[in-house]
């Protein structure tokens, strides 16, 4: 596995993660921590993807609004 297909699937997992765990307890109470536990991730990882927790708060904004717009557009 190439080291571009490991960062691809930690940061997925990382998205994963923090969308479980956003919607379950919002945002101001989920940590780096939680997330990267949650994906089974070091907090290493997790700083190697993300700058900061509001960093992978707005990838999965925008990830959320692009499915968002895709749905739509299928509509």
């Amino acid at each position: 596995m190439s080291a571009k297909t490991i960062a691809l699937s930690s940061s997925g997992s990382l998205l994963a993660a923090a969308k479980r765990l956003v919607w379950k307890h919002g945002i101001k109470r989920v940590s780096v921590e939680d997330i990267s536990s949650e994906a089974g991730l070091s907090k290493m990882t997790f700083y190697r993807n993300f700058a900061n927790k509001e960093a992978i708060a707005f990838e999965l904004l925008r990830s959320l609004t692009e499915q968002g717009m895709h749905s739509l557009s299928r509509s």
